[in-house]
């Protein structure tokens, strides 16, 4: 994992040291597949909402994930308001994507439309009836709240 280098340009994650690298690989595989760099380091902030609004600071790129030790994992701008992050997720809510936001994340840098963290379990073909995931774009209204909101608090 690559550890976090102020001068490289990179989004920054901050995690709880109770909550280990393997319980949020898929965030880093989901940043990993925009193809863009990121950076990792364990902090010991209170909650979610500070430590992703100080990664994002941290960050060249101005994007930050702060991951607390109450699961809570939150994707922040640093131009947006502290109290108003991107998207928040709890790790053990299994309806939601942490792959998408790792990869919202990374879109968010490359200013492409957002991936929807919600997962849609859709039936499968074979005879086991297994489910699969897919995950369904951002609606243009939200692209439009989200890019607005950013506008607006990054005057």
């Amino acid at each position: 994992m690559n550890v976090l280098d102020g001068k490289k340009p990179a989004i920054h994650i901050f995690f709880h040291s109770t909550v280990s690298e393997s319980e949020i690989c898929q965030i880093f595989y989901g940043i990993e597949e925009e193809q863009v760099p990121f950076a990792v380091q364990t902090d010991q902030y209170d909650n979610a909402l500070d430590m992703s609004y100080e990664a994002a600071k941290s960050s060249r790129l101005d994007v930050g994930i702060g991951i607390c030790d109450d699961r809570n994992a939150i994707l922040h701008y640093s131009k947006l308001n502290k109290n108003k992050p991107l998207f928040q997720l709890k790790l053990d809510d299994q309806s939601k994507s942490q792959r998408a936001l790792g990869a919202n994340a990374a879109r968010l840098v490359k200013r492409i439309p957002f991936k929807g963290l919600e997962i849609n379990p859709i039936e499968s073909n074979n005879a086991d009836n297994d489910q699969s995931i897919q995950l369904e774009n951002v609606t243009k209204e939200q692209i439009k709240a989200i890019v607005k909101r950013i506008l607006m608090e990054s005057k």
